[in-house]
Order: structure tokens, then sequence, then C-alpha cells
């Protein structure tokens, strides 16, 4: 599993127009997560 970062900011230091967004790139178990609720198992 790679290494995620966190970068974390105080109520005070956000600014209007502030934006952030979670990215994590897929993986083998997601694919398997998601065949198993999808019902696409093969």
């Amino acid at each position: 599993m790679t290494q995620d970062f966190l970068t974390n900011h105080t109520l005070d230091a956000l600014q209007p127009g502030d934006a952030a967004s979670p990215v994590r790139a897929a993986e083998c178990n997601d694919v398997d997560r998601f065949e198993a609720v999808s019902g696409d198992v093969m």
C-alpha cells in the first residue's frame, strides 16, 4: 500500500475559494470489491 499524505489546515487558515479533493488510485482490492457488490463476479 502506498503512503497517503494529508495536509491539515486550521479553520482560521481557510479562505473563500479554497478547495480540496481526495485522490486515490484504484487497486486490485477495489476492483474485487466492486465486482462483489455489482454481481459481476467471474
